[in-house]
């Protein structure tokens, strides 16, 4: 088979065009493979967001378990100058009266929302918060007038 000058040209701009394209080819699978990265990241995030989701709701059943149960809110400072204590992982609330450490498994719980149980050395552990203000509410106006001799987390 032979070729004319003018078939010559054409099939080499014809094999141009496919090596070309060939180069597209590869840009174009990179760019495949930088997209699936970036879905496979937001969707490893949004599975990490559901699970904290899932996290802060059980956590908040607890919470509000604790507070329509009965845990004594913590507050600082002396009698009559007391104010509401924020509640802090490893802090050892004690009894006003006797200041000796609350008795391990003592529900405590603060004004904003948190919640914890007294741990075996007297500290505060296993926290829980709830954002729901009713049931704060509610627990917190137990206390107003000094009913009960409310723990201090320090003076």
């Amino acid at each position: 088979m032979v070729f004319d000058k003018v078939e010559a040209v054409i099939m080499g701009i014809i094999g141009l065009a496919v090596v070309g394209s060939l180069s597209n080819v590869g840009k174009t699978f990179n760019q495949f493979d930088e997209l699936k990265t970036k879905n496979l990241q937001s969707t490893n995030t949004i599975n990490l967001l559901n699970q904290e989701e899932k996290s802060l709701q059980q956590q908040a059943k607890v919470a509000n378990n604790r507070y329509k149960t009965g845990c004594l809110v913590l507050v600082k400072g002396t009698h009559p100058n007391l104010f509401y204590s924020n509640l802090a992982v490893g802090e050892i609330p004690t009894d006003r009266h006797t200041n000796k450490p609350l008795v391990q498994g003592t529900i405590v719980c603060d004004s904003q929302g948190a919640t914890a149980v007294i741990q075996g050395d007297g500290s505060i552990g296993s926290l829980a918060v709830t954002n729901n203000r009713s049931v704060i509410e509610s627990r917190l106006k137990t206390f107003r007038g000094g009913m009960f001799s409310q723990p201090v987390t320090s003076k």
